[in-house]
């Protein structure tokens, strides 16, 4: 009997060892999922700083073609004066 309850101690010690591995792999993996969480994090601000990069050189652009359209214009009139007075 007392053999059995022996045998039975060492399956127990056993069996706690084991959770204590598969509390320490649960745990790193834990770790692992946050790290992964910043890193989401920090590519979701560079994302957000792209966009508003876009945006900002959108508006840039749009300035560029009004700017182009308004010499058009400055053109257009200059050449028809010189059309109307010639």
């Amino acid at each position: 009997m007392q053999k059995q309850v022996c045998e039975l101690q060492v399956l127990v010690c056993e069996l706690q060892k084991q959770v204590y591995e598969l509390q320490m792999l649960v745990y790193e993996l834990q770790k692992q999922v946050y790290e992964l969480q910043v890193l989401v994090c920090e590519l979701q601000k560079q994302v957000y700083e792209l966009q508003v990069l876009v945006c900002e050189l959108q508006v840039l652009v749009y300035k560029a073609i009004a700017y182009l359209w308004g010499m058009c214009d400055r053109i257009y009139l200059v050449t028809f004066n010189i059309q109307c007075r010639g």
